[in-house]
């Protein structure tokens, strides 16, 4: 369930569009070494993961994510660790950067 499309957790007709997802979701795993479900995917809880990815492309009541994943790993972590960094006082001269988000 880790590169399933979320029409494939839905139980819905198997398209080539969901190839792609599938792909897709291979390249962002490899560019930026992992994937927001990766933990549940180890699990094998497919529920979980369905959940997730409904939430990230905006299946639920939040806004679309979709784009905002495809930033990579890298970036959110260091994003997280510069607003952590901020909030815990740290002189701007001292905050760890943030790299550049992959290319979309």
């Amino acid at each position: 369930s880790m590169y399933a499309s979320l029409r494939v957790h839905q139980l819905c007709d198997y398209t080539f569009r969901d190839d792609m997802w599938s792909l897709l979701y291979v390249f962002c795993d490899l560019a930026s070494g992992g994937l927001p479900w990766m933990s549940y995917a180890a699990t094998r809880d497919r529920d979980s993961c369905q959940w997730l990815k409904e939430a990230i492309h905006g299946e639920g009541d939040g806004p679309d994510q979709t784009e905002e994943m495809l930033k990579g790993e890298h970036y959110h972590v260091g994003v997280f660790r510069r607003k952590t960094a901020e909030e815990a006082g740290t002189p701007p001269e001292q905050l760890p950067s943030v790299p550049e988000p992959l290319e979309i």
